[in-house]
């Protein structure tokens, strides 16, 4: 787990957006896994002097660019202290309550993923997060089958953050990062609709929300917003005509191979 080019990439926008570092939590503890001299590029567009990392054990950690950017004080928690995190804690099991409605800011810089228990695990970095604050993640979405246990699909997220605030959260956004380009992603609700694409590079995803009040977080299950509209609308079973099925087939051609990030889901953005 650690800073890449989407994680500092991120990082600046939570910044831009006025999100408070002051007292942050990341999700095992981050290490600085791109050149220096890109995060101190962002830095100075920032007017930020840049930051000359220490290596431990052959590691740049990330404590320093997190005070850069405005941190007082910062917690890392991992399963293990083999990275000399400074709270030892299996995220697979729930959060003790000291460290709850705690931190600012909670940061998930690649670590979820590798987490089995995933329902608790984000509840954990939910709970953690002060009425006021955020959360965000850096997290797979696809070409990443291997690294961890998951690849996160955005719909998950959409209907963890953004589910009528269900959960005590606003949504932010949600954006997908490939090869240094960002996606604005569509809510799968919103486009009645599945959200789906294939592309051939390691792409993230990256999440901003913030938590707006306290609630009982996943008291309401979540679903597939898809599944849901099914259900609540009953629609009747249409057959499709083979003229119908050829344009979809073409369509879909196109979208694999010509036009892999549809617009009607993804918007490009700087």
């Amino acid at each position: 787990m650690g800073i890449d080019r989407a994680g500092i990439q991120a990082l600046d926008y939570a910044r831009k957006n006025n999100v408070s570092l002051n007292n942050v939590a990341t999700i095992g503890r981050q290490g600085i896994h791109i050149k220096p001299n890109f995060i101190n590029k962002i830095l100075k567009q920032n007017t930020i002097k840049p930051i000359t990392p220490t290596k431990e054990n052959g590691v740049w950690y990330a404590e320093e660019l997190f005070k850069k950017l405005g941190a007082k004080n910062i917690d890392s928690f991992d399963y293990s202290d083999y990275e000399n995190a400074t709270v030892i804690h299996d995220m697979n099991i729930p959060i003790p309550e000291q460290y709850k409605n705690t931190y600012d800011f909670v940061f998930d810089g690649g670590t979820l993923e590798h987490v089995f228990n995933f329902p608790t695990a984000i509840k954990n970095c939910m709970e953690m997060v002060v009425p006021g604050g955020y959360f965000m993640s850096v997290t797979p979405t696809n070409n990443f089958s291997g690294h961890g246990f998951y690849q996160f699909s955005p719909e998950l997220f959409f209907r963890i953050f953004g589910a009528g605030n269900t959960n005590g959260f606003e949504l932010i956004g949600i954006f997908m990062s490939a090869n240094d380009t960002w996606y604005k992603v569509s809510d799968p609700a919103a486009i009645h609709g599945r959200v789906t694409f294939r592309n051939y590079t390691e792409t993230s995803l990256i999440v901003l929300a913030k938590k707006t009040e306290q609630k009982n977080i996943f008291e309401k299950t979540p679903q597939q917003s898809d599944y849901i509209e099914i259900w609540n609308n009953k629609p009747k079973q249409i057959s499709f005509g083979i003229g119908h099925k050829i344009i979809q087939k073409i369509r879909h051609l196109w979208i694999r191979h010509v036009r892999i990030y549809d617009p009607n889901f993804f918007k490009k953005i700087k």
